[in-house]
This record gives structure tokens, sequence and C-alpha cells, in this order.
């Protein structure tokens, strides 16, 4: 279930939406907002409208999972987000004990569909995904992908 909160209106819709000054971090992850204010600095200079998804998520299922988060992408930019966030290991679902089977090489073709709903859609887009690591166990990490057709990963620190 998604919901949309804007300031101005309170009013609840599809998709939960907050409009922030530049200058207030996103969440605890300041390297996230750092991404996001910097490209909405040089492009956007007014306050952000942040979606913040709440979807089913599919076991394992990275295609069918994709299928969600970019419909989600589309109605909340419909909606006037600038930034959809989606929660922790979204792609995948919160398999912990999947992770190393899960885990994604950084030129996989889920983040080129997720930077290309980015850019069609105008918007920042955080999603939560495994990440394979040649030294070790999987990352949790989240891809961040821009509507400039860029994308970075911002890695979990602390498991």
């Amino acid at each position: 279930m998604v919901h949309i909160v804007r300031t101005r209106t309170k009013k609840a819709i599809l998709l939960q939406c907050i409009s922030i000054p530049l200058k207030v971090h996103l969440s605890k992850h300041l390297i996230i907002a750092q991404h996001i204010r910097c490209f909405f600095r040089t492009t956007k200079p007014a306050p952000i409208t942040i979606a913040l998804a709440q979807l089913a998520v599919s076991k394992a299922a990275v295609d069918d999972n994709l299928q969600t988060h970019l419909a989600y992408i589309e109605r909340a930019a419909a909606l006037g987000a600038n930034v959809v966030a989606f929660p922790e290991l979204s792609l995948t679902g919160y398999e912990l004990a999947l992770l190393s089977q899960l885990a994604m090489p950084r030129d996989d073709a889920t983040f080129a569909a997720l930077t290309a709903a980015a850019v069609a859609n105008n918007t920042v887009v955080i999603a939560g995904c495994p990440l394979h690591n040649p030294n070790g166990k999987p990352y949790i990490a989240a891809v961040i992908c821009f509507p400039n057709g860029e994308h970075t990963f911002y890695l979990k620190q602390h498991l």
C-alpha cells in the first residue's frame, strides 16, 4: 500500500509524498541525501517532493518486483514526486538467507531499467537491492537512479 501526503493540501492519495526544503536531510542516510541535494540544487532550486513507496514484494522474483517498481515510479511522478524511495531489499524481498544467490552485479539490467524509468519520469529513484561484493558476503544496498541517466549505489555500513 502506498499513500501520498502533501504538506499544503493534507490530502491522502496513492503515495506518501513529503515536501521538504533542500537543507533538510533525507533520513539517517546522509550519503543518499547528499546525492539528491546535489542533483536538485543544480536543476530545481525549490523544495522537493519525496514519494515513499510501500509495496508487496514477491520473494526472490526480481523481474516481477521490478515491474511493480516501474508502475509505482510512473504513478509517483504523475502525482508530482521528485524522488521515489522504496524499502530496503525491495527488488528481491527481505530474504537474508538467499542474499548470496540474489546478489546483483553493479551492471545488472535491473539498474538500467530503473535508471530509464528515472529519466522517463524526470525523478530520482532509490530502490533496495543486494549487491555483489567480490571480497565477501553481499552488501545490503540501495541503487540511486537520476533523471540525467546516471546511477550510483549506497552500501549499508552496519549489518
